[in-house]
């Protein structure tokens, strides 16, 4: 079947939203188009910095919290716990990377998807729509958005639900998102895969943001060596 004339021919249909005032019909081809602009107006912070837990389970067990300074691909990033133990010296990782989070990178585009609505949702006081995403173009491995979930009063996702494959291993995820200030942010990442035949499961939850106008040039600068002392000689 195709796709592209499968959408097109779904029925439109309508949502409503408001809690004690008159109930507001809204296409939900209107959340569409709404989307599309909110996600072309999404800013990126200049900088930076957040606190984040990492947890893993499976062929390998992960349990850190990390501080993680960030300034377009220079990131810092601090182990500051290990287990629930804080670290005497903290073991500092820095070099350049892309934001695998950032939802300008996740949220899915209408050129590479075709959106189909199925329900609203309450998440605590928030309202969402959510729609599942057909690839236009599919394919067998890789990051493929599933589904997502926009929010009814800023158009973005508050949720991106994703499925990811390669040659020996392939899984389900989810990444929520919510407003930090001026910006659309990550709240928690969470996958279920199987890795070469056993289960494995990570969580990642985003804290603790800051968004400071710049950071100090010496943020990504590696640490000088502690000097050796040489004993003397007798």
């Amino acid at each position: 079947m195709n796709v592209r004339g499968l959408l097109l021919g779904f029925a439109v249909c309508c949502l409503t939203v408001g809690v004690g005032q008159a109930a507001i019909p809204i296409d939900s081809q209107v959340v569409l188009a709404r989307y599309a602009l909110a996600i072309d107006g999404v800013k990126t912070p200049k900088a930076v910095i957040l606190d984040y837990a990492i947890s893993q389970s499976g062929p390998s067990m992960i349990d850190e919290h990390h501080i993680l300074y960030r300034s377009g691909l220079h990131v810092r990033d601090e182990t500051l716990s290990v287990a629930g133990s804080a670290l005497r010296q903290r073991e500092i990782h820095i070099g350049t990377r892309e934001d695998h989070y950032a939802l300008t990178r996740i949220a899915p585009r209408a050129d590479a998807y075709g959106f189909v609505f199925v329900k609203a949702l309450h998440r605590g006081a928030q309202i969402g729509y959510l729609y599942d995403a057909v690839p236009l173009v599919r394919q067998s491995t890789g990051f493929v958005v599933d589904s997502m979930l926009i929010d009814a009063k800023s158009s973005l996702p508050l949720e991106i639900h994703f499925s990811t494959g390669s040659a020996n291993a392939h899984g389900n995820g989810v990444i929520g998102y919510a407003r930090m200030g001026a910006y659309w942010m990550p709240t928690q990442a969470s996958i279920t895969a199987l890795i070469d035949g056993k289960p494995a499961r990570e969580t990642i939850a985003f804290s603790a943001y800051r968004f400071p106008t710049a950071l100090p040039t010496g943020t990504f600068l590696s640490p000088k060596p502690l000097p050796q002392l040489s004993l003397p000689t007798f």
